[in-house]
């Protein structure tokens, strides 16, 4: 493809750093990951890096029978603490394929699952940003690139704009500042990529905490203020690749934020990354007391616990695909219908942990189904627990 005279040396330099670790693939499959709207535009960059090598393409929930040479798994955040669903897929394409390139990502190394899939992996490992390449460089075969949004061609939706969009986050990944009145969180609330590439063009000044409105917006041509998400990605990758754009940080609001890793607020506390790991275990112990070895339980925690003491119980991910953790329903009717798909394993408890208590606001039929169906055997601050063996309450 025709390289857009405009790019900076540093996309231009990450193109032909992407392109030299597939040339020689015997055959090359582009696998999707899952995510919002700034996901599609990582996966439309990608197609455009692509467009002069022949490839196949397919969704990681779509894998099953899928094999070939070499497989390009999708960049994304989901190796870092807010999702970390990528490292459960790592072995499994990697026994289906012969070579996997992971293409340009954000890792978080204090993530047990993280470290643990990029110490056995034999995978090339790109990362989008400098602070997860020092994260990882001793870990696996990594290189650095920027992320994949940055070969999207965005010349036909440069135009002046008028007026400032704020497109702040209103998922997990949020730090926890009170958004404005007139906050549009794009990446979620526009069907389409088209649609929300319009939505920026349309304005002349951006303010937003997320990564791709950020790349987007400044690759029009936007004064772009940034304020960082809850980990390291977005700053990282300004100061990367677009040192050279119109990009500056936005002063932080005051008072700060209430929560840590948008785990939502229960009474009148939070919970710390100090108390993780003692929270988890409390979490850990509370579950073996209510579930007999040998038995099942479905567990709700977005693929971010690890309960070694568990080990004797069936733990069933929810949702789940081959035993492993499939991110969270795309809405109420999927999250119910996976819950009574798993029901035929005749779990003997549904458990919540505070990572996913979000779910009970944002699944309400899900979450009016077990209420008034199954009775509720353990509610505090980090942990709800419902007995799927007696119904009619």
């Amino acid at each position: 493809m025709s390289v857009n005279p405009e790019s900076p040396i540093i996309i231009q330099q990450s193109r032909n750093r992407l392109l030299n670790a597939i040339d020689g693939a015997v055959d090359l499959t582009f696998v999707r990951a899952f995510g919002n709207i700034g996901d599609e535009l990582i996966y439309a960059g990608t197609r455009q890096l692509l467009a002069d090598v022949f490839y196949t393409e397919v969704g990681l929930r779509d894998l099953q029978g899928v094999t070939g040479h070499t497989a390009l798994l999708a960049g994304s955040g989901g190796w870092c603490w807010p999702y970390h669903a990528m490292p459960n897929y790592l072995p499994l394409l990697e026994k289906q394929f012969q070579r996997v390139i992971v293409l340009p990502s954000s890792f978080d190394m204090s993530v047990p699952c993280v470290k643990t899939a990029l110490c056995t992996t034999k995978a090339t490992v790109f990362a989008r940003e400098e602070e997860s390449f020092a994260q990882i460089q001793h870990l696996a075969n990594t290189e650095l690139a920027c992320d994949c949004a940055f070969f999207f061609d965005y010349r036909s939706f440069r135009r002046q704009g008028k007026g400032t969009l704020t497109a702040f986050r209103e998922d997990k990944e949020s730090v926890g500042y009170e958004v404005p009145p007139d906050n549009n969180d794009i990446s979620l609330t526009c069907e389409t990529l088209d649609e929300w590439l319009w939505t920026i063009a349309r304005y002349e000044t951006i303010h937003t905490d997320r990564t791709h409105v950020t790349i987007a917006a400044a690759m029009m041509g936007k004064q772009v203020k940034y304020r960082p998400s809850n980990y390291h990605k977005l700053p990282g990758i300004v100061r990367f690749a677009l040192s050279e754009f119109p990009v500056d940080r936005l002063e932080d609001p005051s008072p700060p934020p209430r929560f840590f890793l948008n785990i939502q607020p229960i009474d009148d506390g939070a919970i710390c990354i100090e108390n993780w790991l003692s929270e988890s275990k409390r979490v850990e112990l509370i579950l073996a007391g209510l579930v007999p070895k040998g038995d099942s339980l479905i567990l709700i925690d977005d693929g971010k616990l690890e309960l070694s003491q568990l080990a004797a119980r069936h733990v069933i991910p929810f949702t789940e695909r081959a035993g492993l953790f499939f991110g969270p329903p795309s809405d109420d009717a999927t999250a119910l219908k996976e819950f009574k798909r798993l029901m035929e394993a005749k779990p003997t408890v549904v458990a919540f942990a505070w990572p996913a208590f979000w779910w009970l606001t944002s699944y309400p039929e899900l979450s009016k189904y077990l209420e008034t169906t199954f009775p509720c055997i353990h509610r505090d601050d980090t942990l709800i627990v419902f007995d799927l063996t007696t119904t009619g309450i």
